[in-house]
């Protein structure tokens, strides 16, 4: 019986636990890393080269477990890292030296969860954060300068939420809201002041849940629901005025459920009827109902099922035929 051991290896690297030592080949374990970099935890370590383990724990950075000591150089360990920052723990014990630490948060942040405490340093932190705010997290109880947690949100804004009460402040949940909206919700009430939720708003406009409500003036809120007409939801009964409305309705006509009833005018329906057919069934019993049909029906036949069968003519469902 004749096996292919190539196409078996392409299929699953670990099959080359299957093939007999003595048919082995370079070849064949390298294809058999590069279909899967745990394939390397079966291949004699007479063909476990320093290209093998390249290719393999560039795939996988936790393969650096299967790679022989001798073979695991700075070059290859960082590389490990870059993709797999718990490779860490397969690290020599003598390779671990500060400059080590320094490059190897460089080349992966997250690594900074592994780095032992005797290297764990305020500089090694900045250089972490640097590249990916979010290491922040792993640093721990002891507070760091402004400047680190500046740097931190500068490259990634989830890293606000690992900023100390003591350091947070209004510059910092600025430059936080202004590269993610949603960021708003981690800002401290009392730091939550109409700037800051101005910008939030602006490029998420249902973060206006997130606005405390004495700053849910017209300003906000209009800038809110020009962003997404859904933030009509979040605005205070008293500032849902004609202007907000349509502009609400003129980005997603449904949003007309949320308009008070004595806004509810034949203009501002009309306007919601055209964005969302869907917008009828909120339209409420008004003389000019009939008006919307045609238009709520072009914008959805669907809609043609919540006309009355006296006014279905044969013009409206034509329309309806015409809009599937």
């Amino acid at each position: 019986m004749n096996i292919d051991y190539i196409a078996e290896v392409k299929q699953d690297g670990c099959n080359i636990k299957f093939v007999p030592e003595d048919l082995l080949t370079d070849r064949l374990c390298c294809l058999a890393v590069e279909s899967s970099p745990w394939a390397l935890e079966f291949i004699p370590e007479m063909f476990l080269t320093s290209e093998i383990c390249r290719i393999a724990v560039k795939k996988s950075g936790n393969s650096l477990k299967y790679v022989p000591p001798g073979k695991r150089t700075e070059k290859i360990c960082l590389l490990a890292l870059r993709n797999s920052p718990g490779a860490f723990d397969y690290i020599p014990k003598d390779l671990i030296t500060a400059d080590f630490c320094m490059k190897a948060v460089r080349a992966s942040p997250h690594t900074l969860a592994y780095i032992p405490s005797e290297f764990k340093t305020p500089e090694l932190c900045l250089a972490a954060v640097k590249k990916n705010g979010s290491a922040l997290m792993f640093w721990g109880e002891t507070i760091l300068d402004y400047l680190t947690y500046y740097e931190a949100i500068l490259s990634n804004p989830l890293a606000l939420e690992n900023v100390p009460d003591v350091l947070c402040d209004s510059e910092l949940c600025q430059l936080s809201v202004e590269k993610l909206s949603y960021m708003l919700a981690f800002v401290p009430q009392k730091l939550r002041n109409p700037e800051i939720c101005l910008t939030a708003v602006k490029n998420e406009g249902r973060m206006l849940a997130f606005t405390p409500w004495l700053l849910r003036t017209p300003e906000i809120c209009f800038a809110a629901v020009k962003n997404d007409g859904w933030a009509l939801a979040y605005v205070p009964w008293n500032v849902r005025i004609e202007k907000i409305c349509m502009t609400a309705v003129s980005g997603d006509g449904r949003t007309l459920q949320y308009v008070p009833p004595d806004l509810r005018t034949a203009t501002l329906c009309a306007a919601a009827v055209a964005n969302r057919g869907a917008a009828i069934v909120y339209t409420g019993v008004i003389p000019c109902i009939k008006t919307f049909l045609a238009a709520a029906v072009e914008n959805d036949y669907r809609m043609l099922a919540y006309v009355p069968d006296e006014d279905r003519s044969p013009k409206l469902c034509a329309l309806a035929v015409k809009s599937c």
